[in-house]
């Protein structure tokens, strides 16, 4: 059993007050917090049943009020008085929102908050029964289904309430002294049962219900009145059914966010020295200037050219927390990072925390000096704001979830060194972000070569895989065509297909293949046509696929097969591979892209030039994997006794003999099919330093055997491409599409180990 919320204690408290003409109902809530860690009123009852129609007098009134207490005396009313009833439903039972003043509230740790109603209704219903006795029955329904937010989630499938069998429910009756009964009282439907709402309550689920009746004694009917209370103390265990159901309706309800925080120290003790000066906390208004200065308003405009899109910024005190889009998470990171830099430049020091969780947005917008954006709650928040603000923190921290997504950006810059996790959380991994020393790290003006970033990752995760992702709307999932209405359109006149759908498609697809294999791929190659054939749709679609894939470590490499010369060929080099910032940054940063070698060396050279400049690579087109490559790349050279393909061979090895990285290898790679391994030997004798990347394994025919002379004694020096065969590994209507790719891509990764390890053991 499980719970988000385990050291809520609840009950409710009911006191009927029964006269022959009207009933008093007062109903309580004692919310108690016995951890360590504020309760926030989100997760508390957010409506009220109330019996709309039974309520006597014409203004159909209710009392409430919550106060908060430390147990022994009261500490602070949140509200108190009538209320005109208004709410949901009121042809029947009305749910009257309750008026948390605001729902980032909490209950301190060892605090209690104290909910009560009271409100008149009409009299019993009375029937005469045996003997000419009157028997009263009362109804009362307990609103029990939006006690925990996390687990009352809106909508058709969404659980009833935390108690799992209503049966579990503790009852104690209690009558006032005195009071009589002509046999034992009677007590029909005494357990709550079911009960069915309209649908235009989705977000109000299922409620127990209690119904019971009393027959009095033989005194005037008009003279009695008695008090009925009932006591409950409902047990919040979950089944682990429900939980995980609970779990995964949370993702679809709340958003999964980066959030940052960052915390100044010593600012306590600084405004403490300052305490005589004119302005004593001009120490944090100056944190605070900073933040107004690095996160300005403009960030939150969805006009804004600023690529960090911030969900939420707030500034409290002393600690700065942004709150973004978790595909946001490199952009917030490099601007914390700049931030950071500003402190530090200003001898300010600080702490600072990443995680990426669930949040809830609560709907509440804000807009002022300090705050902007809506504001959010949940795990996401809660654990950022523990891991910034640590007090043995004293710099920069970071959990697992949040590492695996910033680490393109911060991975040359820090190393992570593992930290102890939370008593409370022990299976979160939290790691201390500590700079490398300046000869380790890439700087701007050193760029680390592509090869020996290839080379880094493929000894990192033991693989030499690539995977295309070359999408095919016909292979693709149906439940993913279905999502965008495309099932019934693949086969209509092209000028008919909604192509703005059909790159949302692509998007959504590719991010599930690159989620898939980014544990188990070196890098992805994007073929470019597939995304040209849907025009500026299709183009963007590739570019949030290669920021995607990038934002997921992933060595991304475009299949583009470009080259011309002079200032064309410069474009296309600075188009796709120039530098990823700066005046001449790529349009679509990818690291590598595939070049055609037919215009000779003046087309080469401008490619060359931003590899040694940006850190970049390309992949020149030697021997290629198609049936018909022989026509031309087989042909004889007059005077070289070698043909063609071995020709261009010797150049690519020649373009790139003075650019060799440590691990011996150049930026200058070669497409090189793995469906002949003959000329495979031979090639890999006249470009020892030149990475191959290979097509043709898989759907091409081309087996893990035949590629073996690729790699050097170390296993490098060559990536294998398959795009078919992974992408598409099952039928369209497979139930988990995800699971098949990623099933076969480790096949792939540990059928290429198989035949490497032969040869490195030799």
């Amino acid at each position: 059993m499980d719970s988000f919320y385990e050291e809520l204690e609840w009950e409710i408290n009911v006191k009927f007050d029964v006269q022959p003409e009207f009933i008093s109902v007062s109903t309580e809530y004692l919310f108690g917090n016995s951890s360590e860690e504020k309760i926030y009123y989100a997760i508390l009852p957010r409506f009220q049943s109330i019996p709309y129609h039974s309520l006597t007098g014409e203004n159909k009134t209710v009392w409430i009020e919550a106060q908060i207490s430390d147990r022994n005396k009261n500490k602070k009313v949140l509200f108190a008085g009538e209320r005109r009833v208004e709410g949901i439903d009121a042809q029947s039972d009305c749910y009257m929102p309750i008026p948390w003043p605001s729902l980032d509230g909490f209950i301190s740790p060892g605090n209690l908050l104290k909910l009560r109603f009271f409100w008149t209704e009409q009299g019993p219903s009375r029937v005469t029964i045996e003997g000419g006795h009157k028997r009263w029955t009362i109804n009362h329904c307990l609103p029990l289904s939006k006690l925990f937010l996390p687990f009352e989630i809106s909508g058709k499938n969404a659980p009833a309430n935390i108690v799992v069998l209503y049966e579990s429910i503790t009852w104690e009756i209690n009558f006032p002294e005195g009071t009589s009964f002509r046999g034992e009282p009677n007590f029909e439907s005494f357990k709550p049962s079911q009960r069915k709402l309209i649908p235009n309550t989705s977000h109000i689920t299922s409620q127990p219900k209690i119904r019971f009746s009393i027959t009095p004694n033989d005194k005037p009917f008009s003279d009695h009145k008695f008090t009925l209370s009932v006591n409950l103390a409902i047990p919040i265990e979950l089944e682990n059914k429900l939980f995980q159901a609970a779990l995964q309706n949370i993702r679809e309800y709340t958003s999964e966010v980066i959030v940052a925080v960052v915390d100044l120290r010593g600012s306590s003790d600084m405004a403490e020295s300052q305490r005589d000066k004119a302005i004593p906390v001009d120490y944090t208004l100056r944190f605070h200037s900073i933040a107004r200065e690095l996160f300005p308003r403009s960030l939150f405009s969805e006009y804004s050219d600023d690529p960090l899109k911030l969900s939420m910024k707030k500034v409290v005190g002393d600690m700065l927390m942004l709150v973004a889009p978790v595909s946001k998470s490199v952009e917030v990171a490099k601007a914390i990072i700049g931030f950071l830099r500003k402190l530090a430049d200003e001898k300010m020091p600080f702490r600072a925390g990443f995680h990426v969780d669930q949040a809830t947005s609560t709907g509440n917008f804000m807009y002022s000096f300090n705050e902007i954006g809506i504001d959010f709650l949940g795990p996401a928040l809660n654990w950022a704001a523990k891991i910034g603000d640590n007090k043995k923190n004293l710099g920069i921290r970071v959990t697992k979830p949040a590492a695996d997504r910033i680490l393109p950006l911060l991975g040359s810059i820090y190393e992570l060194v593992q930290v102890d996790s939370f008593e409370r959380k022990p299976d979160l991994e939290i790691f201390d972000l500590r700079e490398k020393s300046p000869e380790v790290y890439v700087s701007q003006k050193g760029l680390t070569p592509f090869s020996d970033r290839l080379s880094q990752r493929a000894m990192k995760l033991n693989s030499r895989v690539c995977v295309g992702l070359d999408p095919d709307l016909t292979y693709f999932p149906k439940q993913l065509l279905t999502k965008y209405d495309l099932v019934d359109l693949l086969n209509n006149d092209f000028n008919q297909l909604p192509l703005h759908d059909v790159s949302e498609c692509i998007v959504e697809f590719n991010k599930m293949v690159i989620d898939a294999v980014c544990g188990d791929a070196v890098a992805v190659k994007p073929q470019s046509a597939h995304y040209e054939r849907f025009a500026h749709y299709g183009i963007k679609a590739l570019e949030e696929t290669a920021r995607y894939a990038r934002e997921k470590g992933l060595i991304v490499i475009l299949d583009a097969k470009r080259n011309d010369i002079g200032s064309t060929a410069e474009k296309y080099a600075l188009s796709y591979i120039g530098s990823d910032h700066g005046k001449n940054a790529a349009a679509i940063p990818f690291d590598a892209i595939t070049i055609n070698p037919y215009l000779g060396s003046d087309g080469i050279k401008p490619f060359i030039e931003s590899c040694t400049q940006n850190g970049k690579g390309i992949f020149i087109l030697v021997k290629t994997s198609n049936t018909s490559s022989g026509d031309l790349q087989d042909l004889p050279v007059i005077g070289d006794n070698g043909l063609l393909s071995h020709h261009v061979a010797l150049m690519v090895n020649n373009w790139g003999k003075d650019i060799i990285d440590e691990q011996g290898y150049s930026p200058v790679g070669a497409v090189v099919g793995a469906t002949y391994p003959e000329d495979i030997i031979v090639l890999r004798e006249k470009m020892p330093n030149s990475i191959f990347l290979m097509p043709g394994y898989g759907a091409q025919g081309a087996k893990a055997e035949n590629i073996a002379s690729a790699f050097d004694e170390k296993g490098l020096g060559a990536i294998i491409n398959s795009s078919r065969g992974v992408l598409y590994p099952c039928y369209p209507d497979t139930e988990d599409f995800q699971q098949e790719i990623e099933k076969q891509v480790r096949i792939m990764r540990n059928d290429i180990n198989r035949v490497i390890s032969r040869k490195v053991d030799s």
